[in-house]
């Protein structure tokens, strides 16, 4: 089997939220696909202790920007993190090259400056790059109105995506963008998912939960959520648990003032699982508002590998035109899921007992989601 050179711009985590945990699962999916892994830490963190947690003793680390004085101005300080990237491409090229990787596998996550890195090691490497996308990274600018860094993407990254040898993305949806935008054909390779949770029997609680950060993505259909839920379940037995990181300032007061939501912290690998396999059902939603629907068209919530593993029934409240719609009906599960149109009747009917998506249905969907398998097929 010819193997790749994996670099991930997120250091992997298997209690870390969005690309942290989604390369680490990548990585335990498919160990027998990758040369090497080559990754960076963001933070000053002793290297040893965050291998033996992540549990990833032979990944190498290298250096960016978080390693040179905070004193610096911060694009000098990028600059100089630059040079020490390349300077430690080059003093390991053959450990970097040992068992004979064929191409770098460059892991996205939403920062397109990682491009530079990618197009450095695959010039002092010799190698071809193949990327996988996560987030839309030119979208990701608009949205966020960062101008240097749509500048930056208008004038390197489309170029440098154009000089990929193969690309991934996360959703059949994104792979429809990038040809659309790029010109390029893209192959969907899925989240990987863990083993199943398995737990003693765990008394259910009238808790619907929510995992990972609430912004535009997710907010407009949470606030409908709640709505729908106050309508219907009039004697207020269950409330909606917010399971997250963020801080609770930078979640809209509007969600957080509405009945039965409540904020749940400091929850990660474990006892999250445990917390999840708990509760009366995992909601996962997608909004239908106009500015963020090709974002929902082209991302996967990463939130979804801990709720199809919980042991738990999933509540899916997403536009017909969302990647997890698609998918789901790829999977032959959809009616599974509600839209605007059907909330009300599908939440009745799941509060009641007559939840459509439980685990014994998700059969399809886990065999769908296994980048071991598309990756095997190329």
């Amino acid at each position: 089997m010819s193997k790749k050179l994996l670099i991930s711009d997120a250091p992997p985590n298997p209690e870390g939220g969005g690309c942290h945990r989604l390369v680490w699962l990548l990585l335990q999916a498919t160990p027998n696909f990758w040369s090497n892994v080559l990754t960076r830490l963001f933070y000053p963190t002793n290297p040893e202790a965050w291998r033996e947690k992540a549990k990833m003793k032979q990944v190498l680390i290298g250096p960016d920007e978080q390693s040179v004085s905070r004193r610096l101005p911060g694009v000098l300080r990028y600059i100089i993190g630059i040079f020490k990237w390349a300077y430690f491409l080059d003093i390991n090229r053959t450990e970097l090259r040992m068992n004979a990787p064929v191409a770098i596998f460059a892991f996205f996550g939403a920062d397109s400056l990682f491009s530079i890195r990618i197009w450095l090691a695959a010039k002092i490497l010799d190698l071809p790059y193949q990327i996988y996308l996560v987030d839309d990274l030119e979208d990701w600018a608009v949205i966020h109105r960062v101008r240097s860094r749509t500048l930056f993407n208008y004038f390197f990254l489309r170029r440098f995506i154009h000089g990929a040898e193969k690309i991934y993305g996360i959703s059949p949806g994104f792979c429809e963008k990038i040809k659309a935008q790029y010109g390029r054909d893209a192959t969907w390779l899925p989240v990987a998912l863990p083993p199943m949770a398995t737990f003693d029997r765990m008394p259910i609680e009238p808790r619907i939960c929510h995992v990972g950060s609430i912004n535009a993505l997710y907010l407009d259909a949470l606030e409908k959520f709640v709505e729908a839920l106050e309508s219907i379940d009039t004697k207020k037995n269950y409330t909606l648990e917010l399971l997250t990181s963020q801080d609770p300032d930078s979640i809209p007061k509007t969600l957080l003032k509405m009945p039965r939501v409540r904020i749940v912290s400091g929850l990660g690998g474990e006892n999250l699982m445990r917390h999840l396999a708990g509760c009366f059902f995992n909601l996962i939603v997608y909004s239908d508002k106009p500015e963020v629907a090709r974002m929902v068209r082209t991302s996967f919530p990463t939130k979804m590998t801990e709720a199809l593993t919980c042991g738990r029934p999933l509540f899916v409240f997403v536009p017909d035109e969302s990647s997890i719609a698609s998918i789901l009906r790829e999977a032959g599960l959809g009616d599974t899921y509600a839209t605007n149109k059907s909330l009300r009747q599908m939440l009745a009917e799941t509060l009641n007992g007559g939840n459509r998506l439980t685990t014994d249905r998700l059969g399809p969907l886990r065999s769908l989601l296994n980048p071991a398998k598309a990756l095997s097929e190329l």
